[in-house]
């Protein structure tokens, strides 16, 4: 007898680079029902800042996502374990490594964050499985200049290449402990019903970590 699967009752997470599509994604499953945690860029004070001066503001910037992404953990774990976080805690080490070994960040700093966040990781679970937006740097560029915010147009595409190869290893690395779906940029374009059908049969009869390639 077939598990019956309601995605509505999973903690899941959006993951990808900036500009991977993940608000647009995100959105598309509002529409069809599904509870959203969305990042917090409308009212982070220290986006323009970083943006502007990666070097003074990058720190504060990163301590800031770190504790807003823990308070949406905590409320999806408080509503039951249920909901879609957009881009999940996990992530944020990605961007703090990337901007280490670009001298943004020192060795301190870098530490302080890592001690911090293993604090807070006693506290949060992970999401019953992720959805990673495989979106190539260039195509991240190209949607970040459509969107046209005035804080991201220092983003260089140097500095999405670098989040990106971080990406694939965080999503071969995270998939030994949960399933990992991956959309490609063909595949993100597929009607929505249709994905969550696709991950709703896969996930019935498999629950097991590792890469699914939709």
């Amino acid at each position: 007898m077939k598990k019956q699967i309601n995605l509505k009752e999973k903690y899941i997470g959006i993951s990808g680079n900036i500009g991977a599509g993940k608000t647009t994604f995100c959105e598309k499953l509002r529409k069809s029902g599904f509870n959203i945690y969305g990042e917090p860029v409308e009212n982070n004070p220290f986006l323009d800042k970083f943006y502007n001066d990666p070097k003074q503001f990058a720190f504060i910037m990163q301590i800031f996502m770190l504790t807003k992404r823990y308070e949406a953990v905590k409320a999806i774990i408080k509503n039951g374990k249920k909901g879609i976080q957009d881009r999940t805690i996990y992530e944020d080490r990605i961007f703090v490594s990337v901007l280490y070994d670009k001298n943004i960040i020192d060795e301190d700093h870098k530490k302080t964050y890592e001690n911090l966040f293993s604090l807070l990781s006693e506290h949060i679970i992970f999401p019953d499985f992720l959805i990673y937006l495989n979106t190539e740097p260039k195509t991240c560029l190209e949607r970040i200049k459509k969107r046209d915010r005035e804080c991201e147009k220092p983003i260089e595409l140097s500095y999405l290449e670098s989040l990106h190869e971080s990406y694939e290893k965080f999503i071969k690395d995270i998939s030994k402990k949960i399933p990992v779906f991956i959309l490609n940029e063909k595949s993100q374009n597929e009607d929505i019903q249709k994905i969550i059908t696709n991950i709703t049969e896969y996930y019935k009869f498999n629950m097991k970590p590792g890469l699914v390639y939709l």
